[in-house]
């Protein structure tokens, strides 16, 4: 900030906030437990959960009801232009900022969270708004906040008061407001965009699976007559096992994997099988999941695998096979789902000869590896986004995002006349809250 363009000026965020209705800079809210009285319609009131304010935008649902036997407080109410920053909680909550644009009626906040507003004839809400979510401006917060554990910190409102900022001319704010918006709205389309490719990736991989099982990724492949795969009963082709129980605080940390039903859960000193194979998730949310073990290794009684597998079927193949035969939508059970030897043993697997076999699982693994390489270009892409919104922000409160006019008033003259103003509309405050309030 020490290299600010002319027309700016460096103060405290105290000294852009507007006095509220009692006369404070910035109001706290009530625990609903604190504040017995009379009883009130439950639906009129509601306290704003922390996870009502998130980076950029509020969401006025997140809230519990005010219990009928505690009174509601309007001028913890929260109105269209407030501000809100969550002051207490885990750090990746504490410290969080959001401008209110719209909001429903009888909304309190909670003792978690401050409230507070600018006069916006002299400084932008949505200015200060950014500013509170620059990444610059959240690790100086983050070094504000006070406690012995990242699950429970605080952020007072004297350290928070003494938080710098940068103020340009009032119309470079609004400039900055509008090249920041124009700019956040354009990298937020690329982001839902981005944000489709895992769903299309996962598509695209099915859509491969159905056309290699179809026949058609390796056509060529076969004569002129176009002979029809044979199809053969799986349980004519394989022999299962169920794995053996081995829990987390038995396994010694070797080098042998353990294979359940989520694929490797940690590593053992001692081999169950010793064999290449393939192991299917038994039962709950990972049943019918499919997993290649490369060579020995230990598979928990979460998981079935093959101890024999016919000379007709590569292991490869019968893997692709099973992963495109969505076993979990086969599972019986009416609470915990399953899926045991008869369920495989129905399915009927199309063989095609022991070449076509090869080349479809080499065609299959080319296709995946292109795809692959697209979902890691757009994950590159979506961080770089995320970088550019930083960098734009960062840019904006250096005065390096828009031009500067050299006729708009300077800040210093601003921020004088804010003072006056607040001179001028000064009232009595209320007595200091009790010292559990102090912080």
């Amino acid at each position: 900030m020490s290299q600010l363009p002319a027309g700016w000026s460096i103060t405290n965020i105290e000294d852009v906030l507007l006095p509220l209705s009692d006369g404070r800079l910035l109001s706290q809210g009530w625990s609903p437990r604190c504040l017995p009285g009379p009883a009130h319609n439950e639906d009129e009131w509601a306290v704003l959960k922390t996870t009502a304010i998130q980076d950029g935008f509020f969401i006025p649902e997140e809230n519990k009801k005010l219990p009928p036997n505690m009174t509601a407080r309007p001028g913890l109410e929260v109105h269209p232009g407030d501000l809100l920053l969550t002051c207490a909680g885990p750090r990746r909550r504490c410290g969080i900022a959001c401008l209110v644009r719209a909001t429903r009626k009888n909304l309190m906040i909670s003792g978690k969270m401050y409230r507070f507003r600018v006069p916006e004839k002299h400084i932008s809400p949505e200015y200060i708004e950014y500013f509170l979510r620059s990444a610059d401006t959240q690790q100086v917060i983050d070094e504000m906040k006070t406690g012995i554990s990242d699950s429970g910190l605080n952020l007072t409102h004297e350290r928070f008061f003494r938080l710098p900022i940068a103020i340009p001319p009032f119309p470079e704010q609004l400039r900055v407001v509008k090249k920041i918006g124009s700019l956040s709205s354009k990298s937020k389309r690329a982001r839902q965009q981005l944000d489709h490719i895992p769903l299309l990736v996962e598509r695209y991989r099915q859509a491969i699976l159905a056309a290699a099982f179809r026949g058609d990724l390796t056509r060529d492949l076969r004569p002129k007559s176009n002979k029809v795969w044979d199809e053969i009963s799986v349980g004519d082709l394989f022999e299962w096992s169920s794995g053996k129980n081995l829990p987390s605080k038995r396994q010694a940390g070797g080098s042998v994997p353990v294979i359940g039903g989520n694929g490797v859960s940690g590593y053992h000193d001692t081999a169950l099988i010793d064999f290449p194979t393939l192991a299917i998730g038994r039962v709950g949310a990972q049943c019918g999941n499919v997993h290649h073990s490369e060579g020995p290794a230990w598979i928990t009684d979460n998981a079935i695998y093959a101890t024999s597998i016919s000379g007709r079927i590569a292991l490869e193949f019968a893997i692709l096979f099973f992963r495109i035969s969505n076993l979990n939508s086969l599972a019986g059970g009416t609470g915990q789902p399953y899926v045991n030897q008869t369920v495989l043993n129905e399915l009927a697997i199309p063989v095609p000869s022991a070449e076509e076999q090869g080349q479809l699982v080499r065609r299959v693994d080319t296709a995946f590896a292109w795809i692959d390489r697209l979902a890691t270009e757009a994950t590159s892409a979506r961080g770089l986004i995320d970088h550019l919104d930083r960098a734009v922000l960062a840019k904006a409160f250096q005065g390096k995002l828009v031009p500067q006019d050299p006729r708009d008033e300077p800040a210093s003259v601003l921020l004088q006349r804010i003072r006056v103003e607040k001179s001028a509309s000064a009232t009595p405050t209320e007595p200091a809250r009790s010292r559990r309030r102090r912080q």
